[in-house]
């Protein structure tokens, strides 16, 4: 478990909730990651944007093609990288329940890390093809966030598959409302 702690840092729960966001606690190297990757990034989009400028005088339009097709997965992907699902559950413990059959319903072979009761968390290394993901689920009284982001050999939080991690978290987090939904309601 501390071995993971290390690979990727813990979540700071309180700055995730207020801005939405998966923020991670403050962790240097890990800062220094991510902020090379944003770097890269922008510099990809910059670069594709001078490129395509450049070249449109000489009718080159490759350089455009990347500007219009390749450039605004690029922008989703930055915003989308630390976005949190959030959804309306019930009570806390309810929510916790029902969060641990939702993920066993989409993954086997969990090996959760809760060591705290409002972040649940399950972090698989990358394997033989250099990629893994870690999903997290923060718990805050009738409220649940899903994340889930694709960690690579090189990298514990990548880029890689932003877009189709969010909308598994929308697919996980609507699957988990439809199971609160169907539970009969307790008197109170």
């Amino acid at each position: 478990m501390e071995e993971d702690d290390e690979y990727l840092p813990p979540v700071n729960y309180i700055e995730s909730i207020r801005k939405g966001k998966l923020v991670y606690a403050k962790d240097r190297w890990f800062q220094f990651n991510r902020l090379m990757m944003y770097f890269f990034l922008i510099s990809m989009l910059s670069g594709s944007l001078y490129a395509a400028i450049e070249e449109i005088p000489n009718r080159e339009y490759s350089p455009l093609f990347f500007v219009v097709f390749v450039d605004p997965f690029i922008v989703i992907s930055l915003v989308l990288l630390n976005t949190l699902v959030k959804v309306k559950g019930k009570k806390k413990l309810e929510n916790k329940e029902d969060v641990m059959n939702t993920l066993h319903h989409f993954y086997d072979g969990l090996t959760f890390m809760a060591s705290r009761t409002d972040v649940i968390r399950d972090i698989k290394r990358p394997d033989i093809s250099g990629f893994g993901w870690c999903i997290t689920v923060i718990l805050k009284d009738d409220e649940v966030y899903f994340h889930k982001v694709t960690t690579t050999s090189r990298s514990p939080v990548s880029p890689i598959a932003v877009i189709p991690n969010y909308l598994k978290c929308k697919k996980i987090a609507r699957y988990f409302q439809e199971l609160q939904n169907n539970k009969p309601v307790a008197d109170e």
